[in-house]
């Protein structure tokens, strides 16, 4: 059940950093990154000088070939090859300014080239925080019934060893000192369960960001699992430890001084 729980624990939190981390990154390029698409009649190479006249005010910028959008369309197309000649040539640009971007967007458009405006993201940006209050609320939820099951947990335990703890009161000990024998019960059994939640997790928020990055389809592509995101986890996964410890404890001595 730990192990499950601390599973659950990590990647809805690991999720809700993920989002944030892409929503943060959407908003800071809100306005400052466009496509640049070669519709018919226009001239790539046009396009190839004009981002080069500007490269002083570009931070980045990346051509997007037949090669790259054909396979971009293999996931959502049954074959990409029947509309090949209908697939335009891309270039990805991103600029230190909102005014550079829209200066580059308007020699585009007068060379008869589409350009795309990253600022309409609204939709990205309603799904990132539906994601994270979801996450949001799972996290709430796991930490819950963590609670909950360790306290039912620790019950079942005193309980199955009833008979153990009247002879220990019998010879003199205290209700701490059992309290602290049954923590020590529980924390071997936690330990190794939160490991193995904690374990397992960060392999799959690993997956996860991998193919978020691979995909390269909007609020997805800003997707990123830090090292300090990383830490969190560990962080919280101590604090759980330590939680599983203090509920054991003040349940026990709850229950034996009933």
């Amino acid at each position: 059940m730990i192990a499950f729980l601390t599973f659950f624990a990590t990647t809805s939190l690991g999720l809700l950093m993920s989002i944030n981390s892409a929503l943060s990154n959407l908003s800071d390029e809100l306005g400052r990154t466009g496509i640049v698409q070669a519709v018919p009649g226009s001239n790539p190479d046009v396009a190839r000088k004009i981002i080069s006249d500007n490269r002083a005010m570009i931070i980045k910028n990346r051509e997007i070939n037949m090669t790259e959008s054909k396979a971009l369309l293999s996931r959502w197309l049954p074959s990409a090859d029947a509309i090949e000649k209908y697939i335009p040539l891309m270039f990805e640009i991103e600029t230190k300014t909102t005014d550079g971007l829209s200066n580059i967007a308007a020699a585009m458009q007068a060379q008869n080239f589409r350009f795309i405006h990253s600022a309409n993201a609204g939709p990205e940006r309603r799904t990132g925080i539906f994601i994270m209050l979801v996450s949001g609320l799972i996290f709430a939820v796991v930490i819950l019934s963590m609670i909950f099951g360790i306290i039912h947990a620790t019950k079942n335990i005193i309980m199955l060893h009833r008979r153990e703890i009247e002879i220990l009161s019998n010879v003199g000990a205290t209700p701490r000192f059992i309290a602290w024998q049954i923590e020590m019960r529980m924390a071997r059994i936690g330990i190794g369960a939160i490991i193995l939640g904690q374990t397992s997790a960060s392999a799959i928020l690993l997956g996860i960001n991998y193919i978020s990055r691979v995909s390269r389809v909007g609020l997805l592509a800003n997707m990123n699992m830090t090292i300090g995101h990383y830490c969190v986890t560990i962080i919280m996964v101590v604090i759980i430890m330590a939680l599983v410890a203090y509920i054991t404890g003040r349940t026990t001595f709850k229950v034996l001084n009933e």
